[in-house]
């Protein structure tokens, strides 16, 4: 088997929290990204807006479900953060500004009976077991 190279859609939002870490310190304004992989639905922070991925680089897209509720999963990791993690003062007033979907360029390459899952703009890579959603979707086409 070759290399399959594929895209899949992840889910950016963009988001500004402010709170107020101490009482009787001033309010402090935050952006932060969270990126949302539309195959597990799983979200995260992300350091970066991956602006430069908006355009399909490979012609084949991972047929996933592009519908979900990033404004009120986003909301509630945000806020779990702020209160719980960083223990703020106060709670923090979240506010969504954009949201859009990025395809991430993914390789799969073959090696001594195992498939290996390369991420392009990390570098990243990982074994991929036999039920992972990825295989499935190989042995289906």
């Amino acid at each position: 088997m070759d290399t399959i190279k594929f895209n899949l859609p992840v889910l950016i939002s963009e988001w500004m929290v402010n709170y107020k870490p101490l009482p009787f310190a001033g309010k402090r304004t935050i952006r932060h990204y969270l990126g949302t992989s539309l195959l597990d639905r799983a979200t995260s922070f992300s350091d970066f807006s991956y602006d430069e991925y908006k355009i399909p680089k490979y012609p084949r897209t991972l047929p996933v479900s592009t519908r979900y509720d990033i404004e009120k999963e986003g909301y509630d990791l945000l806020r779990r953060h702020y209160v719980y993690k960083k223990k703020i003062w106060s709670f923090p007033d979240i506010d969504m500004i954009n949201d859009y979907l990025i395809y991430i360029p993914y390789h799969i390459i073959q090696k001594d009976n195992e498939y290996i899952l390369h991420e392009e703009p990390s570098g990243q890579q990982s074994k991929l077991k036999s039920n992972d959603q990825l295989m499935e979707m190989i042995r289906r086409g």
